[in-house]
Protein backbone atom coordinates (compact mmCIF):
# COMPACT_ATOMS: atom_id res chain seq x y z
CA UNK A 1 0.00 0.00 0.00
CA UNK A 2 2.77 2.23 -0.42
CA UNK A 3 2.09 5.09 -3.09
CA UNK A 4 4.83 6.66 -5.35
CA UNK A 5 3.67 10.58 -5.24
CA UNK A 6 6.31 11.34 -8.37
CA UNK A 7 5.71 12.98 -11.76
CA UNK A 8 1.97 13.77 -10.46
CA UNK A 9 1.48 16.77 -13.07
CA UNK A 10 3.48 15.48 -16.11
CA UNK A 11 2.38 12.08 -18.66
CA UNK A 12 3.45 9.52 -16.30
CA UNK A 13 1.34 10.18 -13.62
CA UNK A 14 0.53 6.84 -11.61
CA UNK A 15 -2.35 4.85 -10.82
CA UNK A 16 -3.37 4.31 -7.65
CA UNK A 17 -3.65 0.54 -7.74
CA UNK A 18 -1.75 0.35 -4.78
CA UNK A 19 -4.72 1.33 -2.40
CA UNK A 20 -6.66 -1.11 -2.52
CA UNK A 21 -5.45 -4.33 -0.52
CA UNK A 22 -5.26 -7.93 -2.65
CA UNK A 23 -8.23 -10.30 -2.56
CA UNK A 24 -11.26 -7.82 -1.59
CA UNK A 25 -13.80 -6.88 -4.22
CA UNK A 26 -15.68 -3.53 -4.44
CA UNK A 27 -19.25 -3.98 -3.48
CA UNK A 28 -20.86 -0.94 -3.18
CA UNK A 29 -20.66 2.70 -3.91
CA UNK A 30 -22.96 5.40 -2.99
CA UNK A 31 -22.93 8.74 -3.69
CA UNK A 32 -25.61 9.92 -1.78
CA UNK A 33 -26.07 9.93 2.08
CA UNK A 34 -27.70 6.52 3.37
CA UNK A 35 -28.60 4.94 6.23
CA UNK A 36 -29.56 1.47 7.84
CA UNK A 37 -26.41 -0.33 6.09
CA UNK A 38 -25.72 -3.31 6.72
CA UNK A 39 -22.57 -6.10 5.83
CA UNK A 40 -22.04 -9.79 6.19
CA UNK A 41 -18.77 -8.91 7.29
CA UNK A 42 -17.46 -6.89 10.46
CA UNK A 43 -14.76 -4.94 8.66
CA UNK A 44 -14.86 -3.10 5.62
CA UNK A 45 -11.85 -1.66 3.35
CA UNK A 46 -13.50 1.94 2.37
CA UNK A 47 -12.12 4.55 0.23
CA UNK A 48 -14.02 7.86 1.32
CA UNK A 49 -14.00 11.22 -0.43
CA UNK A 50 -15.36 14.78 0.43
CA UNK A 51 -16.59 16.82 -1.88
CA UNK A 52 -14.70 19.26 -4.65
CA UNK A 53 -14.06 23.37 -3.68
CA UNK A 54 -15.97 25.85 -5.63
CA UNK A 55 -14.56 28.02 -8.58
CA UNK A 56 -13.75 31.32 -7.66
CA UNK A 57 -16.62 33.97 -10.24
CA UNK A 58 -14.53 36.56 -12.02
CA UNK A 59 -14.64 39.98 -12.21
CA UNK A 60 -15.72 42.70 -14.27
CA UNK A 61 -15.68 42.42 -17.72
CA UNK A 62 -11.56 42.11 -19.17
CA UNK A 63 -10.57 41.79 -15.77
CA UNK A 64 -7.88 39.53 -14.06
CA UNK A 65 -7.57 35.56 -13.85
CA UNK A 66 -9.20 33.74 -10.66
CA UNK A 67 -8.94 30.55 -9.07
CA UNK A 68 -10.13 27.37 -9.57
CA UNK A 69 -11.58 24.68 -7.02
CA UNK A 70 -9.27 22.08 -5.08
CA UNK A 71 -10.13 18.84 -5.30
CA UNK A 72 -12.13 16.89 -2.05
CA UNK A 73 -9.58 14.94 0.23
CA UNK A 74 -9.30 11.16 -0.01
CA UNK A 75 -8.84 8.59 2.63
CA UNK A 76 -8.79 4.80 2.74
CA UNK A 77 -8.35 2.20 5.04
CA UNK A 78 -9.84 -0.61 7.31
CA UNK A 79 -12.80 0.30 9.75
CA UNK A 80 -15.60 -0.99 11.48
CA UNK A 81 -18.66 -2.18 9.07
CA UNK A 82 -20.67 1.56 8.97
CA UNK A 83 -24.41 1.39 9.41
CA UNK A 84 -24.24 4.37 7.56
CA UNK A 85 -22.58 7.13 5.47
CA UNK A 86 -22.71 10.84 4.88
CA UNK A 87 -21.98 12.22 1.53
CA UNK A 88 -20.37 15.90 0.99
CA UNK A 89 -21.87 18.05 -1.42
CA UNK A 90 -19.24 19.94 -3.37
CA UNK A 91 -18.44 23.89 -2.52
CA UNK A 92 -20.51 25.83 -4.96
CA UNK A 93 -19.06 28.34 -7.04
CA UNK A 94 -18.73 32.03 -6.40
CA UNK A 95 -20.29 35.51 -8.51
CA UNK A 96 -18.64 38.23 -9.65
CA UNK A 97 -15.52 38.95 -7.18
CA UNK A 98 -16.73 36.33 -4.74
CA UNK A 99 -14.88 33.70 -3.64
CA UNK A 100 -15.76 29.53 -4.40
CA UNK A 101 -17.05 27.81 -1.37
CA UNK A 102 -15.57 24.98 0.20
CA UNK A 103 -16.24 21.27 -0.16
CA UNK A 104 -18.04 19.16 2.53
CA UNK A 105 -16.82 16.58 4.82
CA UNK A 106 -18.00 12.94 3.70
CA UNK A 107 -18.11 10.14 6.67
CA UNK A 108 -18.12 6.83 7.05
CA UNK A 109 -17.36 4.75 9.61
CA UNK A 110 -14.32 5.65 11.62
CA UNK A 111 -12.70 7.61 8.14
CA UNK A 112 -13.33 11.10 7.55
CA UNK A 113 -12.49 12.88 4.18
CA UNK A 114 -12.56 16.81 3.62
CA UNK A 115 -13.39 19.09 1.11
CA UNK A 116 -11.31 21.51 -1.50
CA UNK A 117 -10.92 24.82 -0.95
CA UNK A 118 -12.50 27.59 -2.82
CA UNK A 119 -10.92 29.46 -5.62
CA UNK A 120 -9.61 32.76 -4.64
CA UNK A 121 -11.26 35.97 -7.02
CA UNK A 122 -10.39 39.05 -7.43
CA UNK A 123 -11.14 42.96 -6.40
CA UNK A 124 -13.94 44.83 -7.41
CA UNK A 125 -10.98 47.10 -7.49
CA UNK A 126 -7.10 47.04 -8.23
CA UNK A 127 -5.38 45.38 -5.38
CA UNK A 128 -4.42 42.04 -4.27
CA UNK A 129 -6.19 39.06 -5.23
CA UNK A 130 -7.69 37.07 -3.12
CA UNK A 131 -6.64 34.22 -1.11
CA UNK A 132 -7.47 30.43 -1.84
CA UNK A 133 -9.15 28.51 0.27
CA UNK A 134 -7.57 25.75 2.20
CA UNK A 135 -8.09 21.58 1.95
CA UNK A 136 -9.51 20.44 4.73
CA UNK A 137 -8.12 16.92 5.60
CA UNK A 138 -6.45 15.61 2.84
CA UNK A 139 -8.38 18.46 0.31
CA UNK A 140 -6.26 20.34 -2.13
CA UNK A 141 -6.28 24.43 -2.07
CA UNK A 142 -8.40 26.62 -4.31
CA UNK A 143 -6.43 28.46 -6.46
CA UNK A 144 -5.04 32.83 -5.58
CA UNK A 145 -6.97 35.16 -7.70
CA UNK A 146 -4.61 37.81 -9.88
CA UNK A 147 -5.09 41.17 -9.89
CA UNK A 148 -2.30 44.29 -9.60
CA UNK A 149 -0.54 41.95 -6.39
CA UNK A 150 -2.10 38.42 -6.93
CA UNK A 151 -3.34 36.26 -4.27
CA UNK A 152 -1.80 33.24 -3.02
CA UNK A 153 -2.81 29.45 -3.50
CA UNK A 154 -4.85 27.79 -1.02
CA UNK A 155 -2.42 25.36 1.16
CA UNK A 156 -2.89 21.58 0.69
CA UNK A 157 -4.27 19.36 3.63
CA UNK A 158 -2.12 16.48 4.66
CA UNK A 159 -4.14 13.67 6.92
CA UNK A 160 -4.18 10.48 7.47
CA UNK A 161 -3.55 8.54 3.76
CA UNK A 162 -4.54 12.23 2.03
CA UNK A 163 -2.03 14.41 0.86
CA UNK A 164 -3.95 17.43 -0.68
CA UNK A 165 -2.07 19.64 -3.77
CA UNK A 166 -1.48 23.45 -2.88
CA UNK A 167 -3.37 26.01 -4.89
CA UNK A 168 -1.64 27.72 -7.43
CA UNK A 169 -0.81 31.49 -6.66
CA UNK A 170 -2.52 34.05 -8.65
CA UNK A 171 -0.24 36.77 -11.05
CA UNK A 172 -0.82 39.81 -12.87
CA UNK A 173 1.15 37.45 -14.99
CA UNK A 174 1.05 33.80 -15.80
CA UNK A 175 -0.11 32.36 -12.50
CA UNK A 176 1.12 28.88 -11.57
CA UNK A 177 -0.88 25.40 -11.94
CA UNK A 178 -2.37 23.77 -8.88
CA UNK A 179 -0.45 21.39 -7.20
CA UNK A 180 -0.16 17.34 -7.12
CA UNK A 181 -1.11 15.17 -4.60
CA UNK A 182 -3.66 12.63 -3.77
CA UNK A 183 -5.88 15.61 -4.44
CA UNK A 184 -5.16 18.33 -6.86
CA UNK A 185 -5.23 22.16 -5.99
CA UNK A 186 -6.86 24.16 -8.39
CA UNK A 187 -5.33 26.68 -10.84
CA UNK A 188 -4.20 30.06 -9.83
CA UNK A 189 -5.35 33.00 -11.85
CA UNK A 190 -3.27 35.12 -14.39
CA UNK A 191 -3.13 36.85 -17.43
CA UNK A 192 -1.46 34.30 -19.70
CA UNK A 193 -3.02 32.18 -22.34
CA UNK A 194 -4.21 29.37 -21.64
CA UNK A 195 -4.28 30.07 -17.96
CA UNK A 196 -3.02 27.83 -15.40
CA UNK A 197 -4.71 24.24 -15.24
CA UNK A 198 -6.07 22.64 -12.46
CA UNK A 199 -3.53 20.28 -10.60
CA UNK A 200 -3.74 16.16 -11.06
CA UNK A 201 -4.76 14.58 -7.97
CA UNK A 202 -4.79 10.63 -7.86
CA UNK A 203 -7.87 10.43 -6.53
CA UNK A 204 -9.59 13.69 -8.06
CA UNK A 205 -8.07 16.68 -9.53
CA UNK A 206 -8.45 20.45 -9.28
CA UNK A 207 -10.49 23.16 -11.32
CA UNK A 208 -8.79 24.98 -13.84
CA UNK A 209 -8.03 28.94 -13.50
CA UNK A 210 -10.48 31.30 -15.15
CA UNK A 211 -8.84 33.70 -17.30
CA UNK A 212 -8.80 37.38 -18.68
CA UNK A 213 -10.96 39.10 -21.44
CA UNK A 214 -10.62 36.48 -24.31
CA UNK A 215 -8.20 34.07 -23.44
CA UNK A 216 -8.66 30.68 -22.56
CA UNK A 217 -9.20 29.40 -19.29
CA UNK A 218 -7.18 26.66 -17.55
CA UNK A 219 -8.14 22.82 -18.38
CA UNK A 220 -9.10 20.82 -15.14
CA UNK A 221 -7.08 18.50 -13.79
CA UNK A 222 -6.85 14.38 -14.33
CA UNK A 223 -7.76 12.09 -11.91
CA UNK A 224 -6.20 8.63 -11.87
CA UNK A 225 -9.66 7.41 -13.36
CA UNK A 226 -10.91 10.18 -15.25
CA UNK A 227 -9.71 13.32 -17.44
CA UNK A 228 -10.73 16.90 -16.20
CA UNK A 229 -12.90 19.87 -18.21
CA UNK A 230 -11.99 21.10 -21.11
CA UNK A 231 -11.24 25.25 -20.86
CA UNK A 232 -13.27 27.61 -23.15
CA UNK A 233 -12.96 31.15 -24.12
CA UNK A 234 -12.01 32.83 -20.21
CA UNK A 235 -13.82 29.53 -18.33
CA UNK A 236 -11.79 27.02 -16.38
CA UNK A 237 -12.44 22.64 -16.86
CA UNK A 238 -13.88 21.27 -13.85
CA UNK A 239 -11.36 18.86 -12.40
CA UNK A 240 -12.20 15.12 -12.45
CA UNK A 241 -13.74 13.27 -9.94
CA UNK A 242 -12.88 9.13 -8.63
CA UNK A 243 -16.18 8.30 -10.24
CA UNK A 244 -16.51 10.69 -13.21
CA UNK A 245 -14.79 13.30 -15.83
CA UNK A 246 -14.49 16.98 -14.93
CA UNK A 247 -17.27 18.87 -16.97
CA UNK A 248 -16.05 21.33 -19.99
CA UNK A 249 -16.65 25.11 -19.30
CA UNK A 250 -19.12 26.95 -21.28
CA UNK A 251 -17.84 29.92 -22.72
CA UNK A 252 -17.28 31.98 -19.13
CA UNK A 253 -19.04 29.90 -16.72
CA UNK A 254 -16.55 27.64 -15.30
CA UNK A 255 -16.88 23.80 -15.44
CA UNK A 256 -18.19 21.64 -12.87
CA UNK A 257 -16.23 19.24 -11.08
CA UNK A 258 -16.64 15.57 -11.76
CA UNK A 259 -18.24 12.62 -9.49
CA UNK A 260 -15.98 11.98 -6.48
CA UNK A 261 -14.34 15.21 -5.71
CA UNK A 262 -13.42 17.26 -8.11
CA UNK A 263 -12.78 20.74 -8.10
CA UNK A 264 -14.63 23.22 -9.52
CA UNK A 265 -13.51 25.38 -12.68
CA UNK A 266 -13.37 29.59 -11.82
CA UNK A 267 -15.49 31.89 -14.16
CA UNK A 268 -13.55 34.38 -16.71
CA UNK A 269 -14.63 37.53 -17.72
CA UNK A 270 -15.29 37.58 -21.43
CA UNK A 271 -18.05 39.63 -22.45
CA UNK A 272 -19.52 40.11 -18.46
CA UNK A 273 -19.10 37.88 -15.39
CA UNK A 274 -18.73 34.03 -15.67
CA UNK A 275 -19.56 32.08 -12.30
CA UNK A 276 -17.48 29.87 -10.80
CA UNK A 277 -18.23 25.72 -11.27
CA UNK A 278 -18.84 23.76 -8.28
CA UNK A 279 -17.48 20.96 -6.84
CA UNK A 280 -18.50 17.56 -7.27
CA UNK A 281 -19.92 15.85 -4.52
CA UNK A 282 -17.67 13.02 -2.59
CA UNK A 283 -18.46 8.88 -2.26
CA UNK A 284 -17.74 6.15 -0.10
CA UNK A 285 -16.60 3.16 -2.08
CA UNK A 286 -17.27 -0.48 0.29
CA UNK A 287 -14.47 -3.00 -0.11
CA UNK A 288 -14.14 -6.95 1.60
Amino acid sequence: MTVTLSGLNGPQAPLYTSAIPSGVTLRNTYTTTTTGLSFPVSQVFLIVIGGGGGGAGSGASGSWGVGGGGAGGAVFGWTTSPTAVTIAAGGSGGGQNINGNPGGFTYAGFLVAGGGGGGGSTPSTNGIGFTGGSGAAGGGGGGGGASTSGGVGGSGSSYLTGGGGAGGNGSNNTGSVGGGGTSGGGGGGGTGNPGPAGGFGIFAGGGGSGNYATYNGGTGGASSTFSGGAAAISGGGGGAGYLGNGNAASGNAGGTGGSGGGGGGAGGSNSGTGSGGSGGNGCVLVYY
